[in-house]
């Protein structure tokens, strides 16, 4: 059974049909941007975008500018270069989204192609649609650098994960370089970085001692270092005037001092106040926010309520957003199911080689502990979906893996596992795609 025509018999017909529907998505999903940017995107200075509008601006007025750290300068840099100093700023907030919109169509374009060389046919499409309409398309509007960080940091996230598969210096320099532009965009992947570089290693030395064959590890741990060494290469002409500028390498207001605060209004009284834009700022050590500071004058009551406080305001959040969030539940629900289901062999695998597992589970913990603990300072859906894609890609991996040719009886009817689920994800996507078109688009603030 199949939606789609059998590629044996009309191999023609079947990528025809393919080709189509993403010609239609790709229409629709422009349309319904350029309506949400027309419509509900009309104040370019809420959530960031006259921000970014000016960094381009001081880019173009002054080629060596790399801003104050606070944003980075990737996407800034691609915006300087449409950008015409006689304009007004409100002309080229038009002119910016358009740009914007851009960016995403090429993105989801992309990650189309990863889904279709990595899944079968079936599951790629709903990937893809999923990626593009529940998430992509309502931050295509907006002059913001997320959509360009989810996909780097998401291609740096492939990259390692091939790493843990098939070790390759290729692919170490791709993850480098990726995780080097990712933090160019934004600079969130550190804690990835540190996970990657803990647990790959750990993995090259259980394998080592199981085995009793170091040859393997070490050149897993040379090809761990390519990924370190092409990371820091990437970003060292930034590093290093952060270096001279505010006395460290990766120095950044909102990862180093506003995370431990525990309100805006505290960091913009503690630092932001006393130029930590434009230097160190002028305070006395024992008065900065700091990660000792924090523990030293917070109980551990309090920590943990912070915690968990922040757990909860981001699960509020994915349910009051875009429309992934039961997506993700069916996903994850079919996973368990799979697991429990075929629990000996689980076990068996992870028995064997636990530290991939492991990693994957210390990523997404971590960061969904870290954005929790963010969302005391600065609240929104953007915070929690740099997770996304990383995280549906491992779903429908797993579930690809421990269902792919699964058969499942129901009743007197037996189907086949994965054609069950993408079944019922492609009724869903249906279903809502429309509701989201019609309805959602048009009044839903995205940039937040």
């Amino acid at each position: 059974m199949s939606i789609l025509p059998s590629a044996s018999s009309r191999p023609w017909l079947r990528w025809c049909l393919v080709g189509l529907l993403l010609l239609l998505g790709v229409n629709l999903f422009v349309n319904r941007a350029l309506i949400n940017a027309e419509r509900v995107n009309t104040d370019m200075d809420r959530t960031d975008q006259g921000a970014y509008i000016n960094y381009a601006e001081w880019m173009v007025k002054d080629p060596n500018f790399v801003g104050p750290r606070n944003r980075m300068p990737a996407f800034p840099y691609i915006l300087s270069k449409f950008r015409d100093l006689e304009e007004t700023d409100e002309a080229f907030f038009e002119k910016a989204k358009i740009i914007s919109i851009t960016i995403t169509v090429i993105v989801v374009a992309l990650l189309g192609v990863v889904f279709f060389l990595t899944f079968s046919l079936h599951t790629a499409i709903n990937l893809t649609f999923l990626c593009a309409f529940f998430v992509f398309l309502f931050r295509a509007a907006y002059v913001q650098a997320e959509v360009l960080y989810f996909f780097l940091s998401f291609l740096a996230f492939f990259s390692l994960w091939k790493l843990f598969t098939r070790p390759s210096s290729l692919w170490a320099l791709a993850g480098g370089v990726l995780l080097g532009l990712a933090h160019l965009t934004k600079a969130s992947v550190l804690p990835g970085v540190l996970t990657f570089g803990v647990f790959y290693v750990a993995d090259a030395l259980w394998r080592a001692v199981r085995s009793r064959q170091w040859k393997p590890a070490v050149h897993r741990l040379a090809v761990a270092t390519v990924v370190i060494v092409a990371f820091v290469a990437t970003i060292y002409p930034y590093i290093k005037n952060s270096k001279e500028i505010y006395g460290h390498y990766f120095y950044n207001v909102n990862s180093t001092f506003y995370i431990w605060c525990d309100s805006w209004e505290e960091a913009k009284d503690r630092t932001r106040a006393f130029g930590d834009r434009v230097g160190w700022p002028n305070v006395p050590a024992e008065q900065l926010p700091s990660a000792s500071n924090y523990f030293r004058t917070h109980t551990p009551e309090q920590i943990l309520k912070r915690i968990t406080t922040g757990a909860y305001d981001l699960n509020g959040i994915m349910i009051r957003s875009y429309g992934y969030y039961p997506m993700l539940w069916i996903y994850v629900g079919f996973l368990v199911a799979l697991v429990v289901w075929r629990w000996r062999l689980c076990w068996r695998v992870f028995s064997h080689r636990p530290m991939p597992i492991l990693a994957l589970v210390a990523l997404f913990t971590g960061y969904y502990i870290l954005g929790g603990w963010y969302t005391q300072i600065i609240s929104g859906n953007r915070i929690i979906l740099s997770l996304f894609l990383p995280f549906i890609f491992t779903l429908a991996a797993a579930t690809t893996t421990l269902g792919g040719k699964r058969i499942l009886s129901l009743g007197s009817l037996r189907v086949n596992g994965l054609l069950l689920l993408n079944i019922t994800i492609s009724i869903y996507l249906l279903i809502d795609i429309y509701l989201l078109s019609t309805i959602r688009i048009l009044r839903f603030y995205g940039g937040s």
